[in-house]
């Protein structure tokens, strides 16, 4: 059973951390939720702890009010992460939760003084490239075909106006929060960077992602994967192997 980190509705925890783990941060994709992440923690190398965030308004924190500002976000996200900046802390994100990802590495350098060990972009659009088909606006009938184009949302959800009320204000904030932000100049990371793509992805193309390149100053490594934009879901394992990869020179570093 997940708990929530120190009392925080923002981070689940599938097992109690210990002092010394590494934390590994991982944030969802547009719409999505914590439970994108659920499984995972078996997965993952001893001495890591899975911190699965949970953004407001959906979920175990549905009835939030949701939040259509990267500013906002990224300021709840740093009062939730204050408790733990005495662990080493991992990020990870896919779409939407790579950007943002991105963006709490500088606020944490520039809140806390706190520089993360690596961070891991999965299927994000590089926030200096505009959003090609901007979504939040759109009429309703238009912004149902926009979801069925991508491919993220069930399509027994498109199709119900119950359901789609429910999950309709979630996807317009997540993308407000998107379209709202990008673009944005490039602003160098200090962290080696690892970045994920998908060669069959329509909707953050593989070049795209590739971009994220003129972020690295130091090490940067790049996974190509044959797959679409919602591989984080359809390809669980090979991400998971990309992210133990990345880990375990973190962790034999710590007990050196």
């Amino acid at each position: 059973m997940s708990t929530l980190a120190k009392g925080s509705p923002w981070f689940l925890f599938d097992r109690p951390p210990a002092p010394d783990d590494l934390l590994l941060l991982c944030l969802p994709y547009a719409g999505g939720g914590a439970s994108v992440y659920r499984g995972w923690q078996a997965a993952m190398p001893p001495g890591v702890t899975l911190c699965r965030v949970q953004l407001p308004g959906r979920e175990s924190r549905f009835g939030e009010p949701l939040l259509h500002a990267m500013p906002d976000l990224l300021e709840g996200l740093l009062l939730a992460l204050r408790p733990w900046l005495g662990h080493r802390l991992v990020l990870f994100g896919h779409s939407m939760g790579g950007i943002v990802a991105a963006e709490l590495v500088h606020a944490l350098r520039d809140a806390c003084g706190v520089t993360p060990l690596h961070l891991l972009i999965s299927g994000s659009r590089p926030p200096h490239v505009p959003t090609p088909s901007p979504m939040s606006t759109l009429p309703s009938a238009r912004f149902r075909q926009a979801l069925q184009r991508d491919g993220g949302t069930p399509q027994e959800v498109i199709d119900c106006d119950e359901l789609m009320a429910l999950f309709e204000p979630i996807l317009r904030a997540d993308h407000t929060v998107l379209e709202t932000w990008a673009p944005q100049p490039v602003r160098p990371l200090v962290v080696p960077l690892t970045v994920l793509a998908g060669l069959e992805d329509t909707i953050v193309p593989h070049p795209v992602v590739s971009q994220w390149r003129a972020y690295a100053t130091g090490p940067y490594r790049q996974v190509d994967l044959p797959a679409g934009h919602f591989f984080v879901r359809t390809h669980a394992e090979a991400v998971q192997a990309v992210v133990r990869s990345t880990l375990s020179p973190l962790l034999m570093e710590a007990v050196r």
